[in-house]
């Protein structure tokens, strides 16, 4: 469980104090469990300060027992069969934008730089953890590729013949 865009004193909680909770349950039950917390690798980066990214890392530092694994995750998207990327998870926005009957679709230029991890990948990564194949405590996993939000978005709209432009903030940025 988590919330990507924590506001509430409820959302904290099940970002930063549930999988602390989680982990006390388990070591006062004396049950032979592994605890596997689903992280954000933009703990790693110290410039970020959102409250996602706070609240994930609060609960890193909080989970402190050997039976816990921590997998830090880029973002998770998915790809079918003949390799397109489909609508699900966070990238389930740009589907929507697309869906907006206009002739061109504007978007940010780079944007975000991404590592993207296909979700059968993370599947079988978790498989082996439950299986006893891997025991490290912490885990930062990235996909295989670097692209940007600019990317990410013309693979998604060029699959359903739709056109996109770039918009350069950068550019903008100098005249102010």
């Amino acid at each position: 469980a988590a919330s990507l865009r924590p506001k509430t004193d409820n959302d904290e909680y099940i970002n930063s104090e549930l999988p602390v909770f989680l982990m006390n349950y388990i070591k006062k039950k004396r049950v032979n469990v592994r605890l596997i917390h689903l992280s954000s690798i933009n703990t790693l980066k110290n410039e970020l300060k959102d409250n996602y990214t706070l609240s994930k890392k609060k609960a890193e530092q909080k989970l402190t027992e050997k039976n816990v694994t921590i997998i830090r995750l880029p973002l998770i998207i998915k790809i079918n069969k003949e390799k397109v990327i489909e609508n699900c998870g966070q990238i389930s926005i740009f589907f929507k934008y697309l869906k907006i009957p206009i002739l061109f679709y504007p978007m940010i230029f780079p944007g975000n730089i991404y590592t993207p991890l296909d979700i059968k990948k993370l599947l079988n990564f978790t498989n082996e953890i439950i299986e006893g194949k891997k025991n490290n405590k912490i885990y930062n996993l990235l996909g295989k590729d670097k692209v940007n939000t600019f990317e990410i978005f013309k693979k998604i709209a060029t699959n359903q013949n739709k056109k996109v432009i770039k918009i350069n903030f950068g550019m903008f940025m100098k005249f102010l």
